[in-house]
């Protein structure tokens, strides 16, 4: 029974870890530390063994001030004072995640940024290569759409040369936008990235009740 698993004793190192005093951990209930996806799975993994065979566990567990921290434990059965018990070693691996979490996000883009130049050499034209491109963005971040413009030779008018996703018309009211106009035009005439995650509240997007539909 998940209720009947308790904190017999804990390290120094556990106690600084996690925050609780010594008492207040052997108070605890083992799945007290755990979100319950992962206390789920510590307690099947501690019910399971058996004698010689440890275990392992990765998820996260919870410290006492609510933040969530990544772990990996090792659990063996060992005799504590004459009782069966279950031994568990819980190394913090936050900072390995994040690093690894980094590198594949680095990898990732590293990937993107040479399939988007191969793909404007390998093309005969321009709007083939950018129409390549416009799909690789969409495929590598995910994204519900992806457009891209080129500026005409007068330097006054964006004209698309390419949409992928979930829109792939050209010939659309955004074909052909004057600098300045609409939130594409705006950033090509103020020359910086615009980013935002409240799409729905930004004064930028002139159709917020469209945004509101597609639930961005």
């Amino acid at each position: 029974d998940a209720e009947t698993l308790q904190y017999l004793e804990v390290n120094d190192a556990a106690v600084s870890a996690t925050g609780y005093s010594r008492e207040e951990f052997l108070k605890l209930q083992v799945t007290d530390l755990w979100p319950s996806e992962t206390a789920d799975d510590v307690v099947s993994r501690i019910q399971a063994l058996r004698p010689h065979s440890p275990a392992h566990s990765e998820g996260r567990y919870r410290l006492k001030d609510g933040r969530l921290v990544d772990a990996e434990s090792d659990f063996r059965i060992l005799d504590f004072r004459g009782r069966k018990a279950v031994l568990r070693v819980t190394q913090d691996v936050t900072e390995r995640k994040r690093a690894e979490a980094e590198m594949s996000e680095r990898h990732r883009l590293a990937t993107m940024v040479a399939d988007a130049g191969a793909a404007l050499t390998r093309n005969e034209t321009l709007r083939q290569g950018l129409q390549q491109c416009a799909e690789i963005l969409v495929r590598d971040v995910d994204a519900a759409f992806a457009r891209l413009w080129t500026m005409n030779r007068d330097g006054d008018v964006l004209e698309m040369q390419a949409s992928a996703g979930m829109y792939t018309d050209l010939d659309c009211e955004y074909a052909r936008v004057p600098i300045g106009n609409f939130r594409i035009g705006r950033i090509a005439e103020s020359g910086e990235p615009y980013l935002t995650n409240s799409v729905q509240e930004d004064s930028w997007v002139g159709d917020p009740e469209w945004a509101r539909q597609e639930g961005m």
